[in-house]
C-alpha cells in the first residue's frame, strides 16, 4: 500500500503542477480531442492502414472483453480490451466492422471496416491491451448498435519484460454543488497504483494503460500513459528505466470535464491499469 506521506508528496506535486481540476482536464481534454480528431481517419481504412498499420502486421489469434458501445453528440463510441490468445509477442492492430440492431454490417465512409490501433506497442503472449475510438454517424450508412472483430492484426516484436500494474487506493473527490448548497457533486478521482518490473530484463519506456470503468461495470475509457518522465499527467516518486525487480509508485487526478458523456452521467465505478513497455521498433 502506498503510505500516507507518499500520498501527500504525490498529491503535493500535482497541485504544484497544475491543480488538480487543470492536471484532470489537461488528461482527459487532450485525449478526448485527439480521439475526436482522429475520427476521419478511422473511416477511412486506407489512410488508417498506410499511416498506422505496418504491412508486416497479419491476422493473429486474438478476442475482445469488456466491449462498450454507445452513441453521444452524433458519435459512435467503442471501448474494448483485446485478449491476446497467441504465443508470441506483439503490437495490436483491430480490423473491426460496425453493426446495426439487426446485425447488418454498415458502411463507414466508403468503407466496410476499419483499422483501429492498440496502446500497448508490445503485448506479450496471452497479453492484454486495450483501446477507445469515436465514429462521426453522419459517415456510417446507418445506426450503429455494435462492433465485429473481423481480424486482430498483429505484428511481432522482440520478448521483453512483463510489467504488473495494480491499483493501490482511491479517492472520491466531492465538492458542493454550486446550483444547491445542501447537495454535493462528485468532481474527479484521485488514483494511486504501483507499477512493478518482477523478472529479469529492463524497461526503458515503462507505461500505464488506465482503463475507467463506470458504475455499471462497463467500460468507457482508456488511456496509454508513460511514466518514465515528470510530466503534468500522471506523478511518480521516481522516473527513467526500471530494473528487474523494481516497483514504482505513481498517482494522478481524473476529473469529468472531459470524459464521455455517458460516464460524465454514470460516474466512474472503478479504474483499473494494465502495464506494458513502450517500444520504438
Amino acid at each position: 500500500m502506498v503510505s500516507n506521506l507518499y500520498f501527500s508528496r504525490l498529491l503535493k506535486a500535482i497541485h504544484q503542477k497544475l491543480g488538480i481540476f487543470l492536471l484532470s482536464s489537461l488528461l482527459l481534454l487532450l485525449t478526448w480531442q485527439c480521439a475526436q480528431s482522429s475520427t476521419e481517419g478511422a473511416n477511412t481504412t486506407t489512410k488508417q492502414e498506410s499511416l498506422e498499420m505496418p504491412s508486416t502486421a497479419k491476422p493473429t489469434p486474438a478476442h475482445l472483453t469488456d466491449v462498450n458501445c454507445w452513441s453521444e453528440n452524433n458519435q459512435f463510441m467503442v471501448a474494448a480490451l483485446l485478449d491476446s490468445d497467441d504465443f508470441f509477442w506483439k503490437r495490436f492492430w483491430v480490423k473491426i466492422a460496425l453493426l446495426d440492431a439487426s446485425g447488418k454490417q454498415l458502411l463507414i465512409g466508403a468503407d466496410s471496416f476499419a483499422i483501429i490501433p492498440t496502446h500497448s506497442s508490445a503485448v506479450p503472449p496471452r497479453g492484454r491491451t486495450s483501446f477507445t475510438w469515436s465514429f462521426d454517424k453522419r459517415k456510417i450508412s446507418g445506426e450503429p448498435d455494435s462492433i465485429r472483430l473481423i481480424d486482430a492484426m498483429g505484428q511481432e516484436v522482440f520478448a521483453g519484460p512483463i510489467l504488473i500494474a495494480t491499483k493501490t487506493s482511491s479517492v472520491k473527490v466531492i465538492n458542493g454543488d454550486p446550483e444547491d448548497s445542501t447537495k454535493t457533486v462528485e468532481v474527479a478521482w484521485r488514483v494511486n497504483g504501483t507499477l512493478e518490473n518482477p523478472l529479469p530484463g529492463v524497461v526503458l519506456e515503462p507505461c500505464i494503460d488506465v482503463l475507467l470503468y463506470g458504475t455499471d461495470e462497463r467500460l468507457y475509457f482508456t488511456q496509454g500513459l508513460q511514466l518514465n518522465q515528470d510530466t503534468a499527467v500522471v506523478a511518480s516518486d521516481r522516473y527513467g528505466q526500471m530494473l528487474p525487480g523494481d516497483k514504482r509508485n505513481f498517482g494522478m487526478a481524473i476529473g469529468y470535464e472531459s470524459l464521455p458523456e455517458a460516464l460524465k452521467n454514470l460516474k466512474i465505478g472503478r479504474v483499473d491499469f494494465l502495464g506494458y513497455e513502450k517500444r520504438t521498433e
